[in-house]
């Protein structure tokens, strides 16, 4: 009597259609991360300009003015203004009446020099007074697309 020997195996069209299927639901998984890491930021960003308009408020308070914008339309010494602790005020080089800061406290990774920066790692841009904001300020962000003009994907306080 001869046994017959009867094996299973996966043919080479069934492993091929299993590795598209495997590839169709990796570049779904990538696309929706990618995504997800878009909103996360830009939520990041919206909740750094509602800190700094809350710490500018406060400032605003004590000393009786919002912070100045100091060399342009960046955040140069906003930082500054807003943290330094010595008991002169921003730059300790003079007395500034009513300042009891520090208003803000920033993370390491949110810090550049003296800039104060957005997820994709730009300065958050800071005009005083604002031309948006002519009573206080304009906070803003360029968004993802690093561009030095206002484009749709920009984050701000207006």
């Amino acid at each position: 009597m001869k046994k017959s020997h009867f094996t299973q195996a996966f043919t080479l069209v069934e492993l091929i259609v299993v590795m598209v299927i495997i590839m169709i639901v990796a570049g779904l998984v990538v696309s929706v991360g990618k995504a997800a890491r878009t909103r996360a930021r830009v939520a990041r960003a919206q909740a750094m300009i509602a800190t700094l308009e809350i710490a500018a408020g406060m400032y605003e308070a004590d000393v009786g003015s919002y912070p100045p914008t100091d060399g342009g339309a960046q955040c140069l010494n906003l930082l500054d203004h807003l943290t330094d602790v010595d008991e002169h005020g921003p730059g300790g080089t003079a007395p500034l009446s009513g300042w009891r800061g520090p208003y803000a406290e920033f993370k390491s990774q949110d810090i550049s020099g003296n800039n104060i920066i957005d997820p994709w790692g730009n300065a958050y841009r800071y005009d005083e007074p604002g031309t948006n904001n002519t009573q206080s300020f304009d906070l803003w962000s360029v968004g993802p697309d690093d561009g030095a003009t206002a484009t749709s994907d920009d984050i701000n306080n207006w």
